[in-house]
C-alpha cells in the first residue's frame, strides 16, 4: 500500500470530506484543468497505486536481474503498517487490519539493500505441484543473544495461472513455515510426509514452529505472503540454523502448468544496532 490521502469529518455538514473538498486531506498532484490552476489536490487509490509502482521500479533498477515475484517479495517484505493508521484502527482484530493496511507502506530503499544491521536473504526457485523445498536460514549468534526485540520475517511471491473470476482464482496455492530447533533431516521428513500424504505430520512439528503473524490461513490466501516471527528474549537454545519450508499444492491448475516459480526474502532485523551483515555472510556463499 501507499498514500493515498485520507477523509475528514466536516462538522457543518456532518460529512466526510476527501482532498478533494479539503487540501489538508488529499495527495497534491497536477491539476487536469491547469490553465485553471497548476496543481490539486485529491484522495483515493488512483494517488496511492502510482505511489506503489514507482517504489517497484525503483526496486528493479537496482535489482535487473530480479524477477516480478522477487520484486514483490522485496517489496513486501520492506513494508510496515504505518502507527497512525494502527492508532486510528486499534479497535479492529489484526485479521481486519491486515485487509484494510496489508503488508503496509513500502521502504524502497530497504526492499533493495541490506545493510549492516539489517540482513535480507532471497532465493528464486521452482517446485513441481505437491512438492515441497527446504531452506537453512543461518541465525547468528549475536542475532540470538543481544537484548531487544528481534524480528525474522519472510516474504513469498507466486504467479499461478489464474481465472477471470474471482471463484477459485488462483489455480495452485503455496505456503511456507518456518522452524527452529530441529534439524535439515526432521523438516525434510515432515515435508516429505506431507508430500506423500501421511495425515499431517506437522501437528508433529508445531512445538518447533515459529509462531508467524499473520497465521497461515490468511496469508495463505495471496499470492503474496508475508509473515513475522517476533522474539523479546534469547534465541539461545535453538540453534544456529532455522529452516524455511515452501510448499506448492495442487488446485485447478496443477494439469496446466505442472510447475511453479516463486520467490522467498528474509529478512533478519534487531532492535540493537548489531553487525548482522558480515556475520551472515561468513555463512553464506554468494554466487561469483
Amino acid at each position: 500500500m501507499d498514500i493515498g490521502g485520507t477523509v475528514v469529518f466536516d462538522g457543518p455538514t456532518q460529512s466526510l470530506k476527501g482532498g478533494e473538498h479539503r487540501a489538508a486531506a488529499g495527495v497534491v498532484s497536477l491539476n487536469g484543468n491547469y490553465l485553471n490552476r497548476m496543481l490539486t489536490a485529491v484522495s483515493g487509490t488512483s494517488f496511492a497505486a502510482p505511489l506503489a509502482a514507482y517504489k517497484a521500479a525503483l526496486v528493479r533498477e537496482a535489482l535487473p536481474g530480479a524477477s516480478a515475484n522477487l520484486v514483490r517479495a522485496l517489496l513486501a517484505i520492506s513494508a510496515e503498517q504505518p502507527a497512525e493508521a494502527l492508532e486510528c484502527l486499534e479497535d479492529f482484530d489484526d485479521d481486519q487490519i491486515l485487509h484494510i493496511l496489508g503488508h503496509g507502506v513500502i521502504d524502497a530503499e530497504k526492499a533493495a539493500h541490506s545493510d549492516d544491521h539489517r540482513v535480507v536473504l532471497i532465493r528464486e526457485d521452482e517446485l513441481e505441484v505437491n512438492r515441497f523445498a527446504v531452506y537453512e536460514v543461518p541465525v547468528p549468534q549475536v542475532f540470538q543473544q543481544e537484548r531487544g526485540t528481534r524480528r525474522i520475517r519472510v516474504a513469498l511471491a507466486f504467479d499461478p495461472v489464474v481465472r477471470h473470476t474471482r471463484l477459485d482464482y488462483a489455480g495452485l496455492s503455496m505456503s511456507f513455515d518456518l522452524y527452529r530447533g530441529a534439524s535439515a533431516d526432521e523438516v525434510f521428513d515432515a515435508c516429505r510426509k506431507w508430500a506423500e500424504a501421511e495425515g499431517d505430520p506437522f501437528k508433529l512439528m508445531d512445538a518447533r514452529r515459529c509462531k508467524l503473524t499473520p497465521s497461515t490461513r490468511l496469508r495463505g490466501l495471496g499470492t503474496l505472503q508475508c509473515g513475522s516471527f517476533i522474539a523479546q528474549r534469547s534465541l539461545d537454545g535453538y540453534g544456529d540454523s532455522y529452516f524455511l519450508a515452501v510448499r506448492l499444492e495442487g488446485g485447478w491448475a496443477s494439469t496446466i502448468t505442472p510447475r511453479q516459480r516463486f520467490a522467498v526474502a528474509v529478512e533478519f532485523q534487531h532492535q540493537a544496532e548489531i553487525e548482522l551483515y558480515q556475520q551472515v555472510l561468513q555463512r553464506v556463499q554468494l554466487p561469483a
